[in-house]
């Protein structure tokens, strides 16, 4: 609206109103989703393949509660004790359906002809010191306890839960989960004060998600909401405009979360963080247009005329800005990971809702708000600064176009320093009980990333043949000998045991049965034996015709992880045909290759995006070379900040695969408002040197502003203990900053050096 009236503004606010209300509507609609799975669309590879072994051999999904006594190993009484009453109280997790632990482990020995198996510890022998000292020497033999369930100096040990988690369901079984060991885990200190207690697992480590979102959205939200609202009230030195910025952010991540809720989006740990995106974009569009506003009133006009003035002067760089913001944003569909595409989504929703509440709610309410003139602030020394620029570029821009891409280059360069890695149990930092019980169980008892192998015997053969196992033994030894493998569950130490266990445990009897028939009865007969819940359907498939092995694996990365995996599957082969051995695959697994193949993706995203902003500034401003103008200032900022990070940090993640894209919609901003004051002055009648004076000067004050509004919100997303969500709050106020000089710098003599030059012996500004 050109004119805006009392009864027209009250009838955009009732508007406003009616979209509120239908937007508290859908956020009731929004769930928290904290499944690890959601970062993997239902086509990815890896996750496919994962499932598939999933579903033939259980769930992997574990609660690991590690003990470890602070003075002495684990074989002592009140230790050994809190073994046993966990390892009950675990059968009554929910959606539980496998319990291992040190206590209930399946001892064997022979009696007679019969094969006798039962736990490992009784009640009745904790208080008989001598045979728990025999008991230890016995479990530190143990491969299939060492390294997983025991510590090599038996100072720590593990009970290991094993839950079946529903897809529809999941975030509110892994909170249940965890709340109900969590409220256990506090009991059990207070009763066995002399023993510490850890959680992790990958149910842990999902609730930690969650937790991560609710921190992010809990603090980190109104952390940023405040800072920029006292920021923007200092800045436009105005009470009411403070509140009308406050009403649009607020506006603005209620309609955008309120569509998501309606299109059924669920709210992960990355997309946690559009609200505090959407709050800081919101408000950039509000700053150009108040300050319009307030420098209308100031000369004097009347507040409805100051708001057409405003409106008429900032519509079409509002509009602009929005769309190619919002480009930016929805270029992330092209991310391989659903939570990013998500994020992307939200936020475009956000970007677009603020520019119409700009367009439309804002005057309105200011129309009905009292209006007052503001003392003026002389920002004598900023326009010195930005008089300067506009000099200096009208002087040899040839050279400095070339000074200024060779700079930025050079830097930029130092982008293939980093590489694309990332550690999953990193993403949370030391604030996080999962993080520090990971830290404590990779140093002091076994791993948490696992790879899993699906291994089929040739044609003819079943698991319990001879030849196979004893391929299966080699590979296994040779595997326990590779870098980075920590533990190896597999069939083969169980047939040793039993093996000896029928010859009286004589130690030269450990080893595989060569009779085929007697492996296959061996098996049957412990199977049968094994109570309820401790069978060996997690590792052999009912058929006999396959089994799993689970490699547990030190602390690494994801690429040793990926590389890891790729050795082992190596050393497999040189056992197995190819046909005979599934991929490797584990949750672990599939956060490792997500990184890369979002990196590929997100590339595609970037040149697909600054396409078409490029194309939106051409044909909204009707110019080709502006178009064209805008291609450099909008791509190199991202890539010296990525230069950057490489000489600083030289690690890429999944989070920052999105950052290219992401940035570009933003960063866009600045390029638009110097283009389209440039565009305008030009329009007017001015020579080329007074457009570019005009577009530094006007412009310069104001999207210095919006940079340091914009960077701090993106600092304050800096703080969160998400890696994630810091490392791109980071990584993008990083690339605002760079933004903003390159913009200042290289859009003025670009425009020069393009321009139709017109002879100036001395070209003329005007000091405020």
């Amino acid at each position: 609206m050109k004119k805006w009236t009392k009864p027209r503004a009250l009838f955009a606010l009732l508007a406003w109103l009616c979209i509120m209300a239908l937007a508290f509507l859908g956020l009731g609609k929004l769930s928290l989703n904290n499944d690890y799975k959601v970062f993997f669309s239902e086509d990815n590879p890896d996750l496919i393949a994962f499932e598939m072994i999933e579903e033939k051999y259980n769930s992997n999904d574990s609660v690991l509660v590690v003990l470890h006594p602070k003075s002495g190993d684990v074989f002592q009484e009140d230790v050994l004790r809190a073994v046993f009453e966990l390892t009950e109280y675990s059968w009554q997790t929910p959606y539980s359906y496998r319990v291992d632990s040190l206590t209930n482990y399946q001892y064997t020995r022979a009696q007679s002809d019969e094969l006798i198996v039962e736990d490992f510890v009784t009640l009745e022998e904790l208080t008989n010191s001598k045979l728990l000292e025999e008991k230890k020497a016995y479990a530190l033999k143990q491969p299939e306890l060492v390294d997983r369930y025991l510590a090599r100096d038996a100072n720590s040990t593990a009970i290991n839960v094993l839950v079946r988690l529903t897809t529809e369901g999941q975030s509110e079984e892994v909170r249940e989960i965890a709340q109900f060991w969590q409220a256990k885990i506090i009991e059990a200190q207070a009763r066995y004060p002399e023993v510490q207690f850890y959680l992790t697992g990958q149910v842990m480590q999902n609730d930690a998600f969650g937790e991560a979102t609710q921190r992010d959205m809990g603090s980190l939200v109104p952390s940023a909401l405040l800072l920029i609202v006292v920021g923007t009230g200092i800045y436009l030195r105005s009470l009411w405009g403070a509140v009308v910025v406050t009403l649009t952010i607020i506006s603005s991540i209620f309609i955008a979360l309120g569509a998501a809720g309606w299109l059924g989006m669920a709210i992960t740990s990355p997309s946690a963080s559009a609200p505090l995106i959407i709050l800081t974009m919101a408000v950039a569009d509000c700053i150009h247009y108040l300050q319009g506003y307030k420098h209308a009133l100031n000369q004097g006009e009347h507040k409805l005329v100051a708001l057409r003035l405003s409106m008429e002067k900032h519509r079409l760089p509002i509009i602009l800005t929005s769309l190619t913001t919002a480009v930016g944003f929805l270029s992330m569909n092209f991310s391989d990971s659903p939570p990013f595409n998500d994020l992307g989504n939200i936020t475009a929703m956000g970007v677009i809702s603020a520019m119409f509440l700009t367009l439309f709610f804002v005057p309105a309410l200011l129309a009905i708000l009292p209006a007052r003139r503001s003392r003026v602030v002389k920002r004598q020394g900023l326009e010195r600064i930005l008089e300067a620029i506009a000099r200096w570029a009208l002087v040899k821009p040839g050279l400095k176009i070339a000074l200024i891409i060779v700079g930025g280059g050079v830097i930029a360069a130092n982008l293939v320093r980093n590489d694309i890695d990332d550690t999953l149990f990193e993403y949370f930092d030391e604030s996080y009980a999962v993080r520090q019980a990971n830290d404590f169980t990779y140093a002091n008892l076994t791993g948490i990333a696992s790879i899993q192998f699906a291994i089929r015997p040739e044609m003819g053969e079943v698991v319990t043949s001879p030849d196979f196992l004893h391929k299966l033994d080699r590979f296994v030894k040779q595997a326990r000998e590779t870098e980075g493998v920590y533990h190896i569950q597999s069939l083969t130490d169980i047939m040793k045991r039993l093996n000896s266990s029928l010859h009286n445990d004589v130690a030269e009897q450990y080893r595989l049965p060569t009779d085929p028939a007697l492996s296959a009865q061996i098996l049957l007969l412990y199977d049968m034996s094994l109570p309820y819940g401790l069978n060996l359907s997690n590792q052999v498939s009912l058929d006999k015709k396959e089994l799993r092995i689970i490699v547990t694996a030190k602390k690494m990365s994801s690429n040793d992880l990926i590389a890891l995996e790729s050795t082992l599957r190596s050393h497999l082969l040189g056992f197995f045909p190819e046909s005979s051995v599934s991929p490797g695959v584990s949750a672990d697994i599939m956060f490792a290759h997500i990184g890369y193949r979002n990196n590929v993706s997100m590339l595609t995203a970037s040149v697909v995006a600054l396409l078409v902003i490029s194309l939106l500034i051409g044909l909204i401003l009707r110019s080709v070379r502006l178009g064209v103008i805008s291609i450099l200032p909008n791509i190199l900022p991202a890539s010296v900040a990525f230069g950057l990070w490489g000489l600083g940090v030289g690690e890429v993640g999944l989070s920052l695969s999105v950052i290219a894209s992401m940035t570009l919609g933003i960063v866009v901003d600045d390029t638009i408002h110097l283009l389209y004051r440039y565009h305008s002055s030009r329009k007017a009648g001015k020579s080329e040197e007074e457009s570019i004076a005009s577009a530094v000067k006007e412009t310069g004050v104001a999207i210095i502003g919006t940079t340091i509004v914009l960077s701090a919100g993106f600092f304050v997303l800096a703080s969160s203990s998400f890696k994630m969500n810091a490392d791109m709050g980071l990584m993008t106020a990083i690339t605002l900053i760079i933004a903003l000089v390159l913009d200042l710098l290289l859009i003025p003599v670009l425009l020069k050096v393009t321009g139709k030059s017109t002879k100036v012996t001395q070209p003329k500004f005007n000091t405020a």
